[in-house]
């Protein structure tokens, strides 16, 4: 078995204005075009290559068409399918252990999106089609892959014939494919809706340790509805597949790594939070999708915030704010020390960054909670619910859910999006708290805070920061003060007697800072 392909892809167009010389575009990396037809005459096409970028695109000049009228573009095409290049690559087509599978976005290249490295297409997000597969297996060789996936018959030779289809429009990036002899079972068949295919494809060996890791996959799915909403599609699938750089949310077929699923199984983790993290892109991604890649960090903050909040639906209030806590804390005392200080949106690619630093993950996840402490649980899952149903199954750039949120609430929520993601850093805080006695029990408690952080990070406003007072009797108070300006003092008079206190540990809130 090897990488090699050769196939025809056909795109399917419509005029959507009247044209008289108009471009076509389409990406195809290391393999070799042999023909193209439009409209079922061969016609000439131009490559074209940008050497300091590494990147590249084909062009069919000075095409013409009224509008309404439909267009086939027909590609055929062979060679050596390959991947992102670098130490590590992420993207592109992978052979291992006889499994041949493809992962759609990379981490270190310039192009973000590596379908391009096995299908013709315009392989950015905002083009979004839906698609009619058509694989040809080795023998005993089965296909997972995006969509409603069948047995269509065998070649006169007697190879597999595999066709899949959806109605419901993907992004280029969300295409998979994974070809190899699964195994495969349905995911908690009788707890799941009848008229949603569920199904892992897993390597034989793998079978005892996938039947647990996804034994409880209906607690994720209702949790992910209760929060966000029907769950958008036809299909939820999982293939197990020998990577060991992470998972990938392809559309109803999330690629996911099998060394991920022997440590679930070896060390009885019944939460699989990977799963769940990759299951609730369906939504944030998936449905919607960024119209480019630097409105990815709406996919992965929402995502990585989804698993705290479904530790709060399945252990309570005190485990989504346990889960942020260590995510905040993992940004400052890791992605900001070696990634930088980088903003959520439009953000360095550079290394030590990449097309996904850990940034819009953690940082993103607590900014989300941040969203929902200050709009409050009704009004933000209302929001989020409403905007996932309006622009389902289309591409929305992060301005267009910033109008969204304003349009919504009715209220210019602006600043939150400047400050937290468009702005780079977090605050630093010097605080200083004075307690005068006023009686035996009560006091009067002076806090003074200063934002000393970086001028370049600008002021921050409605900063909720949460203390924790320790008190006699082994009692406690939590209180949440909110910081508007660059210098500020609080005092809370008749207060109960302080022993000692704690800043943003979460009980109420997690408040993305650090604090001298």
């Amino acid at each position: 078995m090897d990488k090699f392909v050769s196939g025809i892809c056909e795109i399917k167009s419509i005029w959507t204005q009247n044209v008289t010389s108009s471009n076509f575009y389409f990406h195809l990396r290391d393999l070799s075009i042999d023909s193209v037809f439009y409209n079922g005459s061969p016609i000439d096409y131009i490559f074209h290559e940008e050497d300091t970028l590494d990147y590249s695109y084909y062009i069919i000049p000075n095409l013409q068409g009224n509008s309404n009228d439909t267009f086939r573009v027909k590609i055929y095409y062979s060679g050596t399918m390959t991947n992102e290049v670098g130490s590590k690559p992420f993207g592109g087509v992978f052979l291992a252990d006889s499994i041949l599978f493809a992962i759609g976005v990379g981490m270190h290249n310039q192009y973000v999106s590596t379908t391009q490295h096995w299908l013709p297409c315009y392989d950015h997000p905002s083009d979004k089609a839906t698609f009619h597969f058509r694989f040809i297996t080795p023998k005993d060789f089965t296909i997972a892959t995006n969509g409603i996936t069948r047995l269509a018959g065998y070649t006169n030779d007697g190879y597999p014939i595999w066709e899949s289809s959806s109605t419901f429009p993907i992004a280029t990036y969300l295409m998979t494919f994974a070809m190899g002899k699964f195994n495969t079972m349905k995911l908690d068949e009788w707890n799941l809706p009848s008229n949603i295919e569920s199904i892992v494809y897993y390597p034989p060996q793998d079978e005892e340790a996938v039947r647990f890791a996804f034994n409880h996959f209906a607690k994720y799915f209702y949790a992910m509805q209760n929060r966000y909403g029907r769950y958008p599609f036809e299909k939820i699938g999982y293939v197990i597949v020998p990577f060991s750089e992470g998972a990938m949310e392809h559309q109803t077929m999330i690629t996911f790594p099998e060394s991920v699923v022997q440590d679930i199984y070896n060390s009885k983790d019944t939460n699989n939070i990977m799963a769940l993290h990759e299951f609730s892109h369906q939504w944030f991604g998936n449905s919607v999708s960024p119209l480019d890649f630097r409105d990815a960090w709406f996919n992965e903050s929402f995502a990585t915030f989804s698993e705290a909040a479904f530790l709060e639906l399945i252990s309570g209030k005190d485990a989504y704010l346990k889960d942020l806590l260590q995510k905040k804390n993992d940004y400052i005392n890791y992605s900001t020390k070696y990634e930088g200080i980088l903003p959520i949106y439009g953000f360095s690619r550079k290394p030590p960054s990449s097309n996904y630093p850990s940034t819009i993950y953690w940082k993103g996840a607590v900014v989300v909670g941040m969203l929902r402490y200050y709009l409050g649980d009704e009004k933000f899952f209302d929001l989020i619910r409403t905007y996932l149903d309006q622009f389902a199954y289309q591409s929305r750039s992060t301005f267009d859910f910033i109008n969204f949120c304003n349009y919504y609430l009715t209220e210019n929520i602006n600043w939150f999006f400047d400050q937290w993601i468009f702005g780079k850093g977090y605050p630093i805080l010097n605080i200083n708290v004075i307690q005068q006695p006023l009686s035996d029990t009560l006091s009067s408690i002076e806090i003074k805070i200063s934002q000393v952080q970086p001028k370049d990070y600008g002021l921050y406003i409605h900063l909720p920061i949460e203390f924790n007072f320790k008190l006699a009797e082994n009692r406690s108070i939590d209180t949440v003060l909110e910081m508007n300006q660059i210098e500020q003092t609080f005092v809370l008079d008749s207060f109960p007697r302080i022993l000692n206190l704690s800043v943003n540990q979460g009980k109420k809130v997690v408040s993305l800072f650090s604090a001298n």
